[in-house]
Order: structure tokens, then C-alpha cells, then sequence
């Protein structure tokens, strides 16, 4: 499927049954719902690239290169909400497997370990937990700290049309309940083209993050010193009958609704018609 979504269109989002297998295979996802331009076909090119880092071999996160790559008009994005189907430890780009990771019990369980291109902490993906990654051109190179407060308001807005009302940004780039994080999200830089990634728990095993992640080495103020089992929380309890298909469609409509506002802030209908 390949569609357009500019800034005065409606939705483009189609859900699916299948699966992406990315990277030779490598990443496997369960994509839930497009976000605006995305060929699906393109991600199925994509060959596996790694990297060692710190002795370890690690993915580069197979999304970033194809959003990174895509071509469309201002005020156009692309993207898909989904979820993951591996279990895999993903860092940020400054991330150190033997800084950030419990090496020895990752490696012994069979762990991928993937690095993206965008900052922030080393996560956890595993199944249970709800994605969402765009691209998208924007005018403002210093403007990161608007881009992610307008789109967690987003974020939060899609959580709220399914029953979860509690949700605030906390931190940078945090969204939590009383106190505890309920997801993250990352952003990386090119010029003005923008790739952001996050990732909600909705009703994963929350004890494998405590099994495979070390305590950050830096931490948002709120966290206070806390381990993973007391910082972090599922979205289950807050609605029982949350799952990442179901908050799929709601997320991609608030996301969409977001960005076209966002976007209309950046570009002039001149600057629409032009591809940064």
C-alpha cells in the first residue's frame, strides 16, 4: 500500500494480518496500522547492516534506514504503528552493551541486540508492547522539545479515546501514570527530516526488562533512583482489556491528527508543494 497524507487529508492507515520481516529476517514485526506515505515493499528490500559495538554485533534498527530514505512533499509523513514479535534489546545511539545490558543472560538467551540512530536510553521490545515509528520533514532544527511535546499530547490523546486518562509527559520524553513510566520515545536529526520511534507498555512481562537492562546511566529527575520493577508500569491495569491491537487504530488516528497540526505550523501551503 503507498499513500499520501498531507497536512489537510484524512487518514491513511490499513490494518493488517501479516508480518514484516526486516533485515533478512533478523526484525520481525506485526504491523497494526500505516501512518501517511509508506510502501510496505520498501521495508521488505532492506538488507541486514551491522555493526560491532563494544565486541558485540549488533542491528542496525532496520526502520530508521528506510524512513531516512523515503522521499515525499512537506508536510507529508510516513510511518506505521506496530508491535514487536522478538524479544530484542535495542540502544540509543550512544548506547554500550556492557554498560547497558546483563550481557551474559542476553547472550544466553539469544538476545538481538540492535542499535538505532536516535538518543535516549537502551530499551527492551518484546510482545505485549505497542510501537510507533514516522518520519516526517519539519522546519526547526533546534525544535526538538516542541516536536516531542506535540506529538506525546498526540500520544496521550490516542491512550485517552481508549479508556487511559492518567497520562502526562514527564521527563523529556516520557509518558507516565502517577509517578510511573508508561512509555519513551526517541528522536533523531537529518537536517529537517525527523524520525521518531516509541514504545508503550501495554501488558508485556515487565520482569524481562529487570532480566536483560541494567540501571540506566542517566536518568529524567522523576525516576528518583528507582529500579526498573518500581519506575515502570503496564497499561493492563488502568485498562484491563488493552492490548496493542487494540489501541492501534485510535493511536494512528491521534498520531495523524498531531502531526497534521504540527505540520501545518512548519509549512507554508508553498513549502507543501516541495520535497525538502
Amino acid at each position: 500500500m503507498i499513500g499520501i497524507m498531507d497536512v489537510n487529508g484524512s487518514m491513511n492507515a490499513v490494518s493488517t494480518a501479516g508480518q514484516l520481516h526486516l533485515a533478512d529476517g533478523e526484525f520481525p514485526i506485526q504491523p497494526l496500522a500505516w501512518l501517511g506515505a509508506w510502501p510496505a515493499e520498501l521495508a521488505l528490500r532492506e538488507q541486514a547492516e551491522w555493526r560491532f559495538i563494544d565486541g558485540q554485533r549488533c542491528l542496525i534498527f532496520p526502520l530508521d534506514i528506510p524512513l531516512l530514505r523515503l522521499q515525499f512533499p512537506r508536510g507529508s509523513f510516513a510511518g506505521l504503528v506496530w508491535a514487536p514479535i522478538r524479544t530484542t534489546i535495542v540502544l540509543g545511539a550512544a548506547g554500550q552493551p556492557t554498560r547497558d545490558v546483563f550481557l551474559e543472560q542476553a547472550v544466553n538467551d539469544g538476545l538481538l541486540l540492535v542499535q538505532r540512530r536516535g538518543g535516549g536510553g537502551t530499551v527492551l521490545l518484546a510482545p505485549g508492547m505497542l510501537c510507533c515509528s514516522f518520519a516526517a520533514d519539519v522546519r526547526d532544527p533546534f525544535g526538538n522539545r516542541r516536536y516531542f511535546r506535540e506529538i506525546n499530547q498526540a500520544m496521550i490523546a490516542g491512550f485517552a479515546a481508549a479508556g487511559v486518562s492518567e497520562l502526562q509527559q514527564s521527563g523529556l520524553s516520557d509518558l507516565a501514570a502517577r509517578g510511573r513510566k508508561i512509555a519513551g520515545s526517541s528522536i533523531y536529526r537529518s537536517r529537517q527530516r525527523l524520525i521518531y520511534h516509541s514504545v508503550a507498555l501495554v501488558n508485556p512481562d515487565l520482569e524481562l526488562i529487570s532480566r536483560y537492562l541494567a540501571h540506566p546511566p542517566r536518568e529524567p529527575d522523576y525516576r528518583a533512583g528507582r529500579t526498573h520493577r518500581d519506575f515502570l508500569a503496564a497499561l493492563v491495569p488502568r485498562q484491563p482489556n488493552a492490548s496493542p491491537r487494540s489501541l492501534a487504530a485510535g493511536m494512528a488516528s491521534a498520531v495523524t491528527d498531531g502531526l497534521r497540526r504540527m505540520l501545518l505550523d512548519d509549512w507554508t501551503p508553498a513549502d507543501r508543494n516541495t520535497v525538502a
